[in-house]
C-alpha cells in the first residue's frame, strides 16, 4: 500500500449544509477488495431538490470491525465559491464543506459530516464580497427564518450581523459593494449599511446612523461604479458610496440622497424588481412579472418623470414566468434572463432577449442553474440541459461552450477563466480552451490497480488516479490490457452487499472474516438499525379562479421532484385552458373542484345530488376538452364548504371527497380577519404551523392566485420552505393517489 495512502478520522462539524431527519434512501455499490485489505465503494443518495451522484469511499477492513471510519474521497460540487482572493475554491455538498488551495493544490475538509449523512440536508447559499476575503450567509434557526453571520475568511471569525431574518433557498437580504467595503441588508422594514472591517472591530456606529431608507434590500442596487441607487415609491435617488456616512448622520436634514427622476408607479419590493447600468443612468423595472420598463437617469431637480425608453410586455414568452435577471454591460443593450415553465412541454426552460427597439430573443435553456456573472458584468456562465456556456452581454453570442459534462454549479476565476463544477469533475478552464483537472466530483467507475485507486470515466472514458498527499485527482493512461474486473474477497474477507432493516439505506455493506474466528459485521452500524417506513405527507394545490402563482408552483414541485394534486375548478378551466393542459401535462395529479366556484353551501340556492353529479361531469368534460386527459376521481367543493349531501352525491358518482387540515388557512385577508376575527397569517407563519402539526397522512392545501382582498403575501410563495420543513421532519411527500 502507498505510504502516503492514510486513513483519516475528522470530528463531525456542521456547516453550511445543515442536517435534519428526512427520507434520502442510501445505495451501496461498486465494491473492490485489494489484497492488503483495503475496501473501496460507491454511496449514492437522491435527495428532493438536489442532484443525485455517486461519492467514493476508503476503508480498511479487520476481522471484528472497520479499522477506522471510511474516508470520502470524491467531492461533489452542489455549491462553489472562491474566496480569499482566489486563492481558495470552496466546495460544498451533503457530507460539508472542503477548501481546495489554488497555492498548495489540495483538497481539503474544513468540515465533514460523521458517516453517511441519512437525514435531509440541503446546501444553503452563501453571498462572498467581490474581493472574497468576507461573505455571509444565513443560518437557519426555524422554518422560515435565521440569523445572518459575516464570516472573516482570513481568519475564520463569523459575527452575528442579525439576530434574526429570514431564509431562502434563493436569495439573501444583503448586497456587496463593487469595492467590498460596504455591506447593505434589510431589518425590520429598513435598508441599513456596514463595512464589515468595522463590524469585527466592534466600532461601528449606531444603527440608526447607518440607515439608507425604509424597505426591502429590493429597494436598492449598488452601480459598478460603486453608488447606490434607491427607490422609494415612486422615487427614484442617487447615494454616492463617498457620502453614506454622512448622510447616515445628517439624513433628516439633507434626506436620503439626491433625486434623480420618478416613476410613473410608485416601486413595489414585493411584487417588482429593479437594474441599473454599470453608471446608474439606464433603470429597467420588471412590474409583476409581466412588464418590463427601461428609463434614463439623471440628476433632476424639477422632480421629473424619467424618460421612458420603451415598454415591453412578457406576452411572447412561452409559458409562466416566475423570476427575472437583467445583465447590463457598458453601453450595450441590456439582456433579459427568464426562467419559465413550458407550456409545450411542461418543463423549467429560461429564455434570454437582447431590449433593443423590441425583445430580441437570444437563446432558449432546460435546467439551467442560475446564471453566473463575471466580476466586470461583461458575461454570464450558464447550462442548457447541464451543457456549460459562456455568453458574453457586450458582443452577445456565446464565447465558450463544453458539451461533454452535465454541469452543475460555476465559480469565475477572474474574468477569463472559470471553475465548472460536473457531474464527473471539477475543472478550472479558460478561453483558450485549456484546462485542469483538480479533483472528482463522483465515483464514475472505481476499481484498484496496483495498490492505486483509478476512475474510468462514464462520459469522457478517460482514466483519472487519486493522488492521497493532496486529496486530489489527475489524468492518466490506462493500459488497454489493465484488467478492469472488481474483487470481492481475498484470502481474508469477502465483501458483499445485502439488505438493511434501516428503511434510510437500499442495502448494506457485510464483510466476512475468511481465516481465523468466522465473524460477519457491516461497514455501518447505522444500516442494522431497524427503522419503520416513512410517514406520508400530501401537498394540494386548488386553482379556483386565477393563475398567479402557478408557476412557482410547478417549477418548485419540479425541483424537488415531489408531485402534488391539483384541485382545478371549472371557472379555471374555463379561463386558462392552456395552463389547465400545462398542469396535466407536469406529471402532477389532477383532480376536480366543481365546475362552479361558487360557495355551495350559501343558502341562496337549492344544491340536490343531481346538480353536484352534473357539475362534476361537466368538469370532466371541460377538463378533457382542454387537455385531452381524465380527472382522477377525486374532488372537494370550492372552499372546502360541503355538507353530507354533497359527499354522498359525490361517492355515488364514483368519486372520493378529500379532506384536508384545514386548522389554518391561507385564503384569509386582512378584511374577512377583521370582518370574521380569524386569524390571519403571512406566509412564513402558515409554513410554522404547518410544520409543526404534522401527523401521518396530513393533507395540507396550497391555495393558487390571489384573494378577493388584501394579502401582504400568499403560501405559494413559499412552498420550497414549506417543502424543506416536511422533509427536515422526516415525511415523505406523496400524492392523494399514493397516500390512499
Amino acid at each position: 500500500m502507498n505510504k502516503n495512502f492514510k486513513l483519516c478520522s475528522f470530528a463531525f462539524i456542521v456547516f453550511f449544509a445543515f442536517i435534519f431527519p428526512a427520507f434520502s434512501q442510501i445505495e451501496f455499490g461498486s465494491l473492490d477488495l485489494n489484497k492488503d485489505d483495503f475496501l473501496i465503494f460507491s454511496a449514492e443518495q437522491n435527495i428532493p431538490g438536489t442532484v443525485s451522484y455517486k461519492s467514493l469511499f476508503f476503508t480498511q477492513l479487520d476481522e471484528q470491525k472497520i479499522k477506522k471510519e471510511p474516508v470520502i474521497l470524491t467531492c461533489f460540487p452542489e455549491k462553489m465559491e472562491l474566496l480569499n482572493e482566489n486563492k481558495i475554491l470552496q466546495i460544498r455538498n451533503r457530507y460539508g464543506t472542503a477548501k481546495y488551495s489554488v497555492e498548495d493544490k489540495n483538497l481539503k475538509w474544513t468540515s465533514l459530516a460523521f458517516g453517511i449523512p441519512e437525514n435531509y440536508s440541503r446546501a444553503n447559499l452563501i453571498s462572498e464580497s467581490p474581493d472574497g476575503n468576507y461573505f455571509c450567509y444565513v443560518k437557519k434557526t426555524k422554518n422560515t427564518t435565521g440569523k445572518l453571520f459575516v464570516v472573516d475568511c482570513k481568519t475564520q471569525e463569523e459575527k452575528v450581523l442579525l439576530e434574526k431574518t429570514s431564509f431562502s433557498y434563493k436569495s439573501i437580504n444583503a448586497k456587496w459593494s463593487p469595492d467590498s467595503k460596504f455591506l447593505l441588508y434589510e431589518k425590520d422594514g429598513c435598508v441599513y449599511f456596514i463595512t464589515p472591517s468595522e463590524l469585527f472591530k466592534k466600532i461601528n456606529l449606531p444603527e440608526s446612523y447607518r440607515k439608507i431608507g425604509d424597505g426591502t434590500i429590493d429597494n436598492v442596487q449598488w452601480t459598478q461604479s460603486g453608488n447606490i441607487i434607491y427607490v422609494s415609491n415612486d422615487l427614484v435617488f442617487l447615494i454616492e458610496e463617498n457620502e453614506l456616512y454622512t448622510r447616515g448622520l445628517y439624513a433628516a436634514l439633507i434626506g436620503s440622497g439626491k433625486i434623480i427622476g420618478r416613476i410613473p408607479n410608485a416601486f413595489d419590493p414585493l411584487k417588482d424588481k429593479f437594474w441599473t447600468n454599470e453608471d446608474g443612468t439606464k433603470f429597467a423595472v420588471v412590474s409583476s412579472k409581466n412588464t418590463l420598463y427601461i428609463y434614463s437617469a439623471m440628476e433632476n431637480p424639477e422632480l421629473s418623470y424619467l424618460k421612458p425608453e420603451g415598454v415591453f410586455p412578457f406576452s411572447e414568452i412561452d409559458g409562466n414566468c416566475c423570476d427575472f435577471k437583467i445583465f447590463w454591460s457598458g453601453a450595450s443593450s441590456p439582456v433579459l434572463w427568464c426562467d419559465s415553465f413550458s407550456f409545450e412541454n411542461p418543463k423549467r426552460v429560461s429564455y434570454a432577449y437582447s431590449i433593443k427597439e423590441k425583445m430580441e430573443f437570444l437563446f432558449k435553456t432546460e435546467n439551467s442553474i442560475s446564471p453566473v456573472v463575471s466580476p466586470d458584468r461583461k458575461k454570464i456562465a450558464y447550462t442548457d440541459a447541464g451543457k456549460f456556456f459562456v455568453y458574453d452581454i457586450s458582443a452577445q453570442k456565446v464565447v465558450l461552450s463544453r458539451p461533454e459534462e452535465k454541469i452543475v454549479s460555476a465559480a469565475w476565476n477572474g474574468n477569463f477563466s472559470i471553475y465548472i463544477g460536473g457531474e464527473e469533475t471539477v475543472k478550472l478552464v479558460n478561453f483558450r480552451g485549456d484546462e485542469k483537472l483538480l479533483f472528482l466530483s463522483s465515483a464514475c467507475q472505481p476499481y484498484w490497480s496496483n495498490e492505486k485507486i483509478l476512475c474510468k470515466s462514464e462520459i469522457s472514458k478517460d482514466t483519472f488516479v487519486y493522488e492521497a498527499d493532496k486529496n486530489t485527482w489527475r489524468a492518466t493512461l490506462s493500459s488497454s490490457t489493465e484488467n478492469f474486473s472488481r474483487l470481492e474477497k481475498n484470502g481474508r474477507y469477502r465483501v458483499f452487499l445485502g439488505s438493511s432493516v434501516n428503511s434510510k439505506f437500499s442495502n448494506s455493506i457485510y464483510v466476512r472474516s475468511l481465516s481465523g474466528k468466522t465473524k460477519t459485521y457491516s461497514v455501518y452500524k447505522e444500516t442494522e438499525k431497524y427503522s419503520e417506513s416513512l410517514k406520508k405527507v400530501s401537498l394540494v394545490f386548488d386553482a379556483l379562479k386565477n393563475s398567479e402563482g402557478l408557476a412557482e408552483v410547478l417549477y418548485t414541485l419540479d425541483d424537488f421532484r415531489v408531485k402534488g394534486t391539483f384541485f382545478l375548478n371549472g371557472e379555471f378551466i374555463r379561463r386558462y385552458p392552456h395552463k389547465a393542459k400545462q398542469i396535466a401535462f407536469s406529471g402532477n395529479e389532477c383532480a376536480s373542484m366543481f365546475f362552479s366556484c361558487a360557495d355551495l353551501v350559501e343558502n341562496n340556492f337549492i344544491v340536490d345530488k343531481d346538480f353536484i353529479q352534473r357539475g362534476l361531469a361537466r368538469n370532466e368534460d371541460e377538463f378533457f376538452t382542454a387537455t385531452g386527459k381524465e380527472l382522477s376521481l377525486y374532488w372537494h367543493a370550492p372552499f372546502y364548504h360541503s355538507n353530507q349531501l354533497m359527499k354522498t352525491a359525490g361517492t355515488e358518482a364514483g368519486y372520493n371527497y378529500v379532506e384536508v387540515f384545514n386548522k389554518f388557512n391561507d385564503r384569509i385577508t386582512f378584511e374577512e380577519s377583521k370582518e370574521s376575527g380569524k386569524e390571519y397569517l403571512n406566509a412564513s407563519s402558515l409554513v410554522d404551523s404547518f410544520a409543526e402539526n404534522l401527523y401521518d397522512g396530513i393533507v395540507i392545501p396550497v391555495s393558487i392566485g390571489t384573494m378577493d382582498g388584501t394579502r401582504r403575501d400568499y403560501l405559494y410563495e413559499k412552498l420550497d420552505l414549506l417543502i424543506s420543513s416536511i422533509l427536515e421532519n422526516g415525511y415523505e411527500i406523496v400524492s392523494l393517489k399514493d397516500l390512499h
